[in-house]
């Protein structure tokens, strides 16, 4: 073993020692001295690593819309969402990380599509669920409830919530998201949260959300199960733990609409979606919610 040159093919006989000597597993590690020597040896690599790396990489944002072609130099992996490295070499802890917030950068801007989907190496056609993006756009749908509750003008959250519908109704359409998995998540988040979120923020979130199910029922209504939708009656219960009645609706205000648009889904659900789909296969027992 020769350290010293970098190129040689002696950095993959630790591969060999591994395989060969019983060592290395919880219940038998490797003894002080020999795993320090290996490491030592392994870390002699790092200068070959940061040659074949692109230094700063995780630093670096693509310009959506601009950067279809150049996306190699940052693809990920589409579940873990980690750049691909070819080689078994001790890269900087940067370059091996899950790139969360890179990916996330991406989803949360206009046209993103294709170059979410270059990233994660999925042809656009593909049609074909997509976790990553579900954690990218829940993540999304959070911030945006609690950015709103910050915002007092009404234009400027109908903007915020405008701009992040066209973002998200893009990949409903494209089938890349399930309903109850992005509401999952969601029921995941906010579930970690310290105390319930109040504010105007949750209704507006149960206006996308109901713009998500046309699409949905428009697409895939008859392949549904009821305990798909369930979970939105399950998040309805999480984010509206109060028990105020609602003022009289004005249906002339479009602001009325949105703070209606939870009782609204609850509705639709419980006394149309559900009980449709539900009645599709007899077999299967529809448990009671009230209303």
């Amino acid at each position: 073993m020769n350290p010293d040159n970098n190129l040689q093919l002696s950095y993959f006989i630790q591969n060999e020692i591994k395989q060969t000597l019983p060592w290395g597993k919880p219940e038998n590690p490797y003894p002080p001295c020999f795993s320090s020597l290996i490491l030592k040896f392994i870390d002699s690599f790092r200068p070959t690593a940061q040659l074949v790396s692109i230094t700063g990489r995780d630093m670096l944002y693509p310009i959506v819309g601009y950067s279809n072609y150049a996306s190699i130099l940052w693809r990920l992996h589409y579940i873990k969402l980690k750049f691909h490295q070819t080689a078994p070499l001790p890269f900087d802890r940067a370059q091996v990380q899950p790139q969360t917030e890179l990916f996330c950068y991406v989803i949360k801007q206009l046209n993103s599509r294709d170059l979410a989907f270059s990233l994660v190496g999925i042809a656009r056609n593909v049609k074909q669920r997509i976790t990553a993006i579900e954690e990218s756009l829940a993540d999304l749908l959070i911030w945006n409830i609690l950015e709103t509750n910050k915002i007092q003008d009404f234009e400027g959250q109908l903007h915020l919530w405008t701009v992040t519908a066209h973002i998200v109704l893009v990949y409903v359409q494209n089938i890349c998201i399930t309903l109850s998995g992005i509401l999952n998540t969601i029921n995941l988040k906010i579930a970690s949260f310290p105390g319930p979120v109040y504010g105007i923020g949750r209704d507006w979130l149960m206006w996308l959300i109901g713009q998500m199910l046309c699409h949905v029922l428009n697409k895939n209504h008859v392949k549904s199960a009821w305990s798909d939708y369930l979970v939105l009656l399950d998040l309805i219960r999480v984010l509206y733990p109060d028990n105020q009645p609602l003022p009289e609706p004005d249906y002339r205000d479009f602001q009325s609409v949105v703070s209606t648009a939870a009782a609204s889904n609850w509705y639709f659900l419980t006394t149309r979606v559900i009980p449709a789909i539900a009645a599709t296969n007899q077999s299967t027992s529809l448990p009671q919610h009230q209303t």
